[in-house]
Order: C-alpha cells, then structure tokens, then sequence
C-alpha cells in the first residue's frame, strides 16, 4: 500500500517537476515573468521562511492578496538573507528526517510543509508568494505543539514534583491563551475583509511599494467619490514607478472623473502598454470599462480613436506578443472598437485574426455572441464558419488538466451542440431582420439589386 499509494505518486510528481525544472532552464520561464528560474529558486527560500514566520507568529492584518512587491533574489548574497533562509530550511529538512524515529510528530510536520510547497513553490513558474499556498502543508504544524500541550503531567506516589508543575501551568495557559489569542485575531481579520474601503486602505499601507496595492486603494476610493485622494495615490506610486501599466490605466481613470485628461497621460499609458513585462487580464478589464466611457463621450479626451491607438501601442509590446491569451484580448477590443465604429469588415478580420491567436471554441462563441448582440448575426455566423476552418478537436485527452478538460467537453459534445445553438439563434435573428426589413422597403424596391447581406451571399 505505501509503494501503491505514497512511493509511486511522488516519483510521478518529481519527474513532472524535473521536465518542468529542465524546460525552464533550457528554454527559459514565461515572456511575461521578469525573472529566471534561477532567480525563482533563490528567492523561493525566503518567500518559505516568510510564510514560517506568519504561521508561528501570526498577526491579524498581512499585506493580503498583493505580494508583487517582494525583492527577487539574484544571487546567494542578493540579498544576503537568501543564504541564511537557504540554510535553514536544509536545517530544518535534516533535523526532521534525522529525528523521524525519535519524534515521528516534529519530523512530519516539517516534512509534510516542505512536501506540500513542493508545486507551488519550487520550479513551477507561478507567481513568487501567495498566502494561501499554506492552507494545505501548514494542516499538520501545529501537531507537535498540541500533543505537548496535552501531554499529561507525570505523578510520584507523594504526588506530582513541584518542579513538574510549572509546565503544567505553562502548558494550561497555551491552552486558554492560544484559541482566545487566534480567535481575537481571526475576528479582526474577518472584520477588515468586511469593509472593502478599509481593507484597501490597509493593503495600500501593508504594501507601499506594491503597485497592485496602489491602484487597488485608488479604484476603491474613486468608486466612492474620493477623486483628489486617488489621484495623490496614484501620482505618489507613479513616483516610485514611473511607467507602471496597473496605476497609468487607472490614472486615465481618474482624470476621467476629475476632467483633468490630458495627452501627456494618454502618452503614458500608452507607453506603459508599450513596455509592460505583463498586461495580464488588467489591460482588458480595463478597456471593457472604458468601451462605453469612450462611446457615451463622458470622458473628454477618451474617444474611440483614443482607444484604438492604445491597443495599437499594447500590438508593440514584443512580451505580450508572445503570450497567445494576450494577443487575442487585444484583438478582440480592436473588433469591438471596429463594430462601434461600423467598420464590419475589419471587425470580421480582427475577431478571426484573435481567434487565430489562441483557438478555442469558447472564445469564438463569445466573440460570435459580441456581434449577435450588435445587430450583426451575419457577421457572426462568418465567424463560425472560420472556427469550424481552423479548430481541430483534440486527438486525447493529454497529460494536463486543460488539455483533458477541452477533451472531455469535445467527447461529451459540448462544443458542438453548444455551436449547433447558436447557429439556430443567429438564423432566427436573420429570418427577424428580413422579416422587419420586408415591412418596411417600399413597394417599388423590387427593381433593387440585393443587399449584400443577406443569407448565403
């Protein structure tokens, strides 16, 4: 049983780290990390002995969901504390496997949190530090500490010594103070995510060189009217970093509010999507907000042609460009400018061209949705049709859980029933449109060569 289900599992799981840990080294990490895997693993030491920190001497408020301000290790003595971190946990590793026979409780603790970050913090290029990677490796490292506190107190025939009790008494009050202490905290903690305001604010000053942080305490503060603040966050972290993507978007933002935009900021942002390691879905929610913005005309310098020329900036970006997701949002908000500016055709070509860019089904019955939604259901069944010309269903299921996931929905029939769909909502919504077109072309219109759109032209 222990070879079945212990010692086979975690050879499959190092040889998937040592193909992952080759790869990274040998072809490099993601366009969009600004670090080596080299680089990963030095700080990954002090990102563990972090998280060992918070678990034995906790506090209520942390710097929370917002780590990218955390210094990447460049060497053993850059900074020095990687060295020292490095040091300890191969320490601690020895220790606890020299002891696994004497205190079995001790040695698994330690064991069972250095195996359980094995995934997500070793060679795996995630991002360097989240809290909740702990949640599972830290289940066991309290184990030790309560087996002592409840360990019962030794008796002599005369009764127990009186140096025996001073433990007791020690380990009586871990047993009162520890649950009331963790409780109290928990309940700050609780509080604070409570109240978004505050907990922006927290964050922001838990983490003043974060610029998520930053721009996270200024969206919150202009969604509740504190426009001026905003903008002093967002100068002072721009300060700090100059050409920022996350606080240049949003300083576009909030001189929307205040009807201070000027080209210079334009200029910036533009730049910043130019040169950004990494736009992520930030970009793209961004400019889904800022669509209807620019076509209400709210925003005085924010037009449609603004956006357009932002997004032509975020096409020069040589690391995006390599990252297939990236390419098809941007594509895929160029169509959307196209569409709101009647320009049908290059609509047509930049939802495909985005299609192209990373084809999956679902992406192509969003964008196919888009332009049914926009009165255009022609446009839409054209994009089908260059689905159905470029998609090839998978031949197996893989050895990753996406890949296995887009199998199983190819196998099951999701993606073509799904296509089947919206293929018969489109030919009703052009039956609609002939119908209401019919009723109002006037009666000599017959002599009038056909329109162009129109089914099967």
């Amino acid at each position: 049983m222990r070879r079945t289900l212990l010692i086979a599992p975690s050879i499959l799981l190092l040889v998937y780290l040592a193909r992952i840990a080759y790869g990274g080294f040998v072809n490099g990490v993601p366009a969009f990390r600004p670090w080596t895997l080299g680089e990963r693993m030095l700080t990954e030491g002090r990102v563990l002995v972090d998280y060992l920190r918070m678990l034995w001497l906790p506090r209520p408020y942390t710097s929370g969901l917002f780590n990218d301000a955390f210094s990447v290790s460049t060497g053993l003595l850059s900074p020095p504390s990687t060295l020292f971190c490095l040091v300890l946990i191969f320490s601690l590793l020895t220790t606890a496997w020299m002891q696994r026979r004497h205190h079995p409780a001790f040695a698994l603790a330690i064991l069972f949190f250095f195996a359980g970050q094995l995934l997500e913090s070793t060679v795996v290029p995630l991002e360097l530090y989240f809290e909740h990677r702990n949640y599972l490796p830290a289940l066991l490292m309290f184990w030790p500490l309560a087996l002592w506190i409840c360990k019962p107190t030794p008796t002599l025939k005369d009764g127990p010594a009186p140096a025996m009790l001073i433990p007791t008494v020690v380990r009586v009050l871990l047993a009162v103070v520890l649950p009331l202490g963790l409780a109290g905290m928990t309940w700050m903690r609780a509080s604070l995510w409570g109240d978004e305001r505050s907990q922006a604010i927290v964050w922001a000053q838990k983490n003043p060189d974060s610029p998520r942080a930053q721009a996270y305490a200024a969206q919150i503060e202009l969604e509740h009217g504190h426009v001026s603040a905003a903008t002093a966050r967002l100068d002072g972290a721009l300060a700090k970093h100059p050409g920022e993507l996350q606080l240049t978007l949003n300083m576009l933002g909030a001189r929307c509010r205040s009807g201070t935009l000027t080209a210079a900021d334009v200029d910036l942002a533009a730049n910043a999507l130019r040169t950004a390691p990494n736009t992520g879905r930030l970009g793209y929610d961004w400019f889904q907000r800022g669509l209807p913005m620019a076509r209400s005309g709210n925003c005085q310098g924010l037009s449609l042609e603004t956006l357009d020329r932002l997004l032509v900036a975020a096409g020069e970006n040589e690391r995006t460009n390599k990252v297939p997701g990236r390419v098809q949002d941007r594509l895929h908000l160029q169509a959307r400018i196209a569409l709101l500016r009647n320009e049908d055709e290059r609509a047509l070509r930049l939802f495909d061209a985005a299609l192209d860019a990373d084809i999956r089904p679902g992406a192509a019955l969003n964008q196919a949705a888009v332009r049914a939604t926009s009165h255009r259901p022609l446009l839409a069944q054209r994009h089908l049709d260059h689905l159905i010309a470029v998609w090839r269903p998978p031949s197996g299921p893989g050895w990753s859980m996406p890949s296995f996931h887009d199998w199983l929905l190819w196998k099951e029939g999701y993606w073509t029933n799904e296509i089947a769909h919206m293929r018969t909502l489109l030919v009703e919504d052009i039956a609609a449109a002939s119908h209401e077109s019919a009723r109002t072309v006037p009666a000599d219109s017959s002599t009038r060569e056909p329109a162009s759109d129109r089914p099967g032209q």
